[in-house]
């Protein structure tokens, strides 16, 4: 999560995250953490892997094999959602190396 930058752009005062931006899970209420994730307990659930693992679990949400071709597409994607928020005011660009560094956090999450 970042810091909000300005309320003129964000008149609400809601946070905008990078991860809404280019997810690869859903919040998960108070449900058991996911591993490795830098949220706390319950704040996140991944998505299915890969095709496979969707169907078995009956789950209609795309995985993040469906959403990325791997690991770098989704670093790609995610440093262009983090550069198009600061440049929209709702990040400081002084956030950028945490959420860089967040971002490599759900490296795991790929199997490449």
């Amino acid at each position: 999560p970042g810091r909000i930058a300005s309320q003129p752009t964000n008149p609400r005062g809601l946070a905008v995250t990078v991860i809404c931006h280019v997810a690869v899970g859903f919040p998960g209420g108070w449900v058991f953490p996911f591993p490795h994730t830098p949220f706390g307990p319950g704040a996140m659930t991944a998505f299915a892997r890969d095709q496979e693992e969707r169907s078995r679990a009956g789950n209609p949400r795309l995985s993040i094999a469906e959403r990325y071709s791997g690991y770098a597409e989704y670093e790609r994607r995610y440093r262009e959602a983090t550069a198009d928020l600061v440049r929209r005011r709702y990040l400081l660009a002084e956030d950028v190396p945490r959420l860089q560094k967040l971002c490599r956090q759900f490296e795991n999450l790929f199997s490449e």
